[in-house]
């Protein structure tokens, strides 16, 4: 029996010496990441990037060019390229799209809006001063605009504007190279950061270490399989149905809501905002082209009418999609991938948004994962060695 006790009180002091190590580690990691945010910001989209381009990395490297094994350094930068060639036809599918945007704003006659304006405001000024007994004369509204305008004109500093354009300038380039650098590091060495959390596991917990290392690589890569179909099902979904109804850039802006798709919560909303926005401002620029002298107010009277049918018909393709993808989509990535219940992906969605943000609901899910599966596995062992102990 003092055996027995003696074995036990020494595996309870190894417990509780490896769950203090484990809190010490955790807190630590924590105050690193408040405080070099913008560090573990590269290194988390280093990476995403490395699970993205590592498959194409690999094949490519396995390629043989005249009997000679093409180098991993020439993988990596055709792989770079081509994501590069991506991201600029994405970026010129844009462009159209603003300069009609600007071509919009240069048909806006400031006269006509203000004089549409000012009717709406002088029958609220007449109302608030016969009806509600305000001491006012007629005007005091546009008044009022007036000297809150010419105090924010005073207020505008071209010089703090261009400090801060050139801030987030280079703000944006330093992120860039470091991603980049971080990237390219991480892909040159197959395996580096796998290898390098193996050798920082202490041997008595090697076993459960590489059973938990192994379950995260699998959670996270069928979450970012699976969330890159369900990005994949929404632009193909909402373009087809936008080009059904012959919205104008049904391709543009299905592509704005699948790069936004995989913000929980916020990228429907984005989505359908820039829709809307894109779709309306569009056909208004269509029908103030076509415009005649002889026939505005009929025109005028079109235009509405086809504003309203084209914010419906908008409205029913991303409703239907985010419809399909809440029944359908999120639960089988959710649900599967991770292995958790959407209440459970609800409530840790809405902490990481508390804690960091827009930043905090991207990562809350794979960060959960992490940890839930180094806790469970930890605990398992934990029960396994228990039960070697006794007997």
């Amino acid at each position: 029996m003092q055996v027995k006790r003696k074995t036990l009180l020494n595996f309870n002091k190894s417990t509780k010496k490896a769950l203090l190590t484990v809190l010490i580690g955790i807190i630590f990691l924590v105050i690193f990441s408040v405080i070099f945010s913008d560090i573990i910001s590269f290194v988390i989209i280093s990476l995403i990037l490395v699970a993205i381009l590592s498959p194409l990395v690999n094949s490519l490297s396995e390629i043989y060019v005249f009997g000679v094994r093409l180098p991993r350094i020439l993988a990596i930068l055709i792989t770079f390229g081509l994501l590069g060639s991506v991201l600029l036809g994405i970026i010129t599918m844009f462009v159209p799209l603003v300069s009609n945007q600007i071509e919009l704003l240069k048909t806006l006659k400031i006269n006509e809006i203000t004089t549409k304006i000012s009717q709406p405001i002088e029958n609220l000024e007449k109302t608030l001063i016969y009806k509600f007994g305000i001491k006012q004369q007629v005007g005091f509204i546009f008044k009022e605009i007036g000297v809150a305008t010419l105090h924010l004109v005073e207020k505008f500093n071209i010089g703090n504007i261009i400090n801060n354009f050139l801030s987030i300038t280079t703000s944006i380039l330093v992120g860039f190279l470091a991603v980049s650098f971080v990237t390219f590091s991480i892909l040159m060495k197959k395996g580096v950061v796998r290898n390098q959390i193996i050798n920082i596991i202490p041997n008595q917990y090697f076993e459960v270490g590489i059973t938990a290392i192994y379950k995260i690589e699998k959670l996270l890569s069928n979450y970012l399989r699976g969330v890159f179909l369900q990005i994949m099902a929404a632009f193909t979904l909402i373009a087809l149905g936008l080009s059904f109804f012959e919205i104008h850039y049904a391709i543009t802006i299905a592509l704005f809501a699948a790069s936004v798709h995989f913000i929980p919560y916020l990228g429907p909303i984005l989505s359908i905002t820039f829709g809307v926005l894109v779709g309306v401002s569009t056909a208004s620029l269509g029908a103030e082209n076509s415009i005649t002298t002889s026939a505005i107010a009929t025109t005028i009277a079109t235009t509405k009418i086809s504003e309203t049918v084209i914010l419906i018909k908008i409205l029913i393709v991303f409703t239907s999609v985010y419809a399909l993808d809440s029944v359908f989509f999120q639960p089988l990535i959710f649900s599967k991938s991770v292995k958790a219940h959407p209440l459970e992906i609800f409530l840790v969605i809405f902490a990481g948004a508390t804690l960091a943000g827009v930043v905090g609901m991207i990562l809350a899910i794979p960060a959960y994962t992490i940890l839930k599966v180094i806790i469970t596995e930890f605990l398992v062992g934990y029960r396994q060695y228990y039960i070697f102990q006794n007997d």
